[in-house]
């Protein structure tokens, strides 16, 4: 479901660079550089510190 979401925005954002993937941030998911590669964008579901969060 996010692929068909991320390939919508990047064409509505008209995306060239894969750089720009980066700022994809829609339906809960962000780019996230903790667990991406040089040639691997990993993106996760949910917020930034949700892995973090005490109970």
């Amino acid at each position: 479901m996010a692929r068909g979401f991320m390939v919508s925005w990047m064409a509505e954002h008209e995306i060239e660079d894969a750089e720009r993937l980066k700022d994809f941030c829609e339906c809960g998911y962000r780019y996230a550089p903790e667990y991406s590669g040089e040639r691997e964008f990993v993106f996760l579901k949910g917020g930034r510190n949700e892995s973090t969060k005490e109970t």
